[in-house]
């Protein structure tokens, strides 16, 4: 699932919780939590959150490496 999430994030400028749960057909708790470990392990940037639980992000260098 970490890997689907990355590899969507490297084909887009910026990306959201909602847009990765509907692109991935997953639950948007599931879809936080996936979120929140690629960014603890530095794969994508939190930009800003939108609302409770929902936010913004960008792929890292080294999640744009490690999608290729």
């Amino acid at each position: 699932m970490m890997d689907m999430a990355l590899k969507f994030g490297a084909t887009v400028a910026r990306f959201t919780t909602d847009g990765i749960a509907k692109q991935l057909h997953l639950s948007l708790p599931l879809t936080r939590d996936i979120l929140a470990l690629l960014c603890q392990e530095g794969q994508i940037e939190e930009l800003w959150q939108t609302g409770e639980g929902s936010a913004h992000y960008k792929i890292s260098q080294q999640g744009r490496d490690y999608a290729i």
